[in-house]
C-alpha cells in the first residue's frame, strides 16, 4: 500500500477509540491495522556479475539516536532521515508506530489512540472551495478562522528552541475536515477529534506539528503529546 493509499484508507474509516481504564491506555486517532507493499525499484540496466550492486548508504545520526522507518517504534531516541529540517524526538513509551519512513516535508507516528505528525506546511485545502491553495502567511490565524472548526485562543509555544504558536481545533462535526495538503496526500481533522497545532516560523514554509486525539478524553492524552514535543531537537536544513 503506498502513503497516498493509506492516506485514503484513513479519510475512509472512523478513528478507533478504545475506553480509557488508566494513563497508560494513551488516547487518539491513528489505527495500527496499516499494511505496506514493497515497492520495486526500476533501472534503465542491470548489474553485471562482476560489478555487485552497491549496499545503500547508511544515514549519519546523531549519537543515540535511531533512524525513522515504517512500522513498531519502542519506547527510545528517533531522528528524521530525509525530513528537512532534521527532527530528532524521544518517544517515551512502547506501543508506537510510525506509518511510514519520514520524506522532505512529513512525519507521522502515533498508537493505535494517538497520533502526532510534523511537516512543512506549503498548502492547505480552502474551506469554502475545497481545492488546494498556498498556505497563509499567518497559519494560526487561518487556523483559528476555519469556518469547519471549533478553536480556542492561540498561545505562544516554544518547539526545539524555535518560538512560536500554538491553537487548539476541534471537528464538532460529522465529517473530516481536510487542512493540509501534501503531494502524499491531506492532513485532517477527523469527526469527533481534537488536534493541538504547533506553529514555528522558519525558514521557507512553517514547521507544524500536531497531535491529535478523541475530543472527550483529549486532555488525558495532551501531557504525553508534550512530552515528545517538549523532547523535540531541530538540527540543520
Amino acid at each position: 500500500m503506498t502513503r497516498a493509499s493509506w492516506r485514503s484508507l484513513r479519510a475512509a474509516t472512523s478513528p478507533r477509540i478504545g475506553a480509557i481504564p488508566e494513563m497508560a491506555a494513551w488516547i487518539g486517532i491513528a489505527s495500527l491495522l496499516v499494511a505496506a507493499c514493497s515497492a520495486t525499484s526500476m533501472t534503465s540496466s542491470q548489474p553485471t556479475a562482476s560489478a555487485p550492486s552497491a549496499a545503500p548508504a547508511t544515514p549519519t545520526l546523531p549519537a543515540g539516536y535511531v533512524a525513522i522507518r515504517e512500522g513498531p517504534a519502542p519506547a527510545g531516541k528517533y531522528s528524521t532521515t530525509s525530513f528537512r529540517p532534521t527532527v530528532m524526538f524521544t518517544i517515551p513509551s512502547d506501543g508506537w508506530r510510525f506509518f511510514f519512513q519520514d520524506d522532505e516535508d512529513e512525519l507521522t507516528a502515533g498508537t493505535s489512540e494517538i497520533e502526532l505528525t510534523g511537516g512543512r506546511v506549503t498548502n492547505v485545502l480552502d474551506p469554502i472551495t475545497r481545492t488546494i491553495a498556498p498556505a497563509p502567511d499567518d497559519l494560526v490565524a487561518w487556523l483559528g478562522s476555519h469556518p469547519g472548526l471549533d478553536s480556542g485562543s492561540p498561545g505562544p509555544a516554544t518547539v526545539g528552541g524555535i518560538a512560536g504558536q500554538s491553537i487548539d481545533v476541534t471537528n464538532t462535526g460529522s465529517a473530516n475536515v481536510d487542512i493540509f495538503a501534501y503531494p502524499t496526500g491531506n492532513l485532517r481533522v477527523a469527526a469527533g477529534t481534537t488536534a493541538r497545532i504547533w506553529v514555528l516560523p522558519y525558514d521557507g514554509p512553517d514547521l507544524v506539528f500536531s497531535g491529535f486525539a478523541r475530543t472527550t478524553t483529549f486532555q488525558q492524552a495532551l501531557p504525553i503529546l508534550q512530552a515528545i514535543i517538549d523532547s523535540i531537537v531541530i538540527g540543520p536544513g
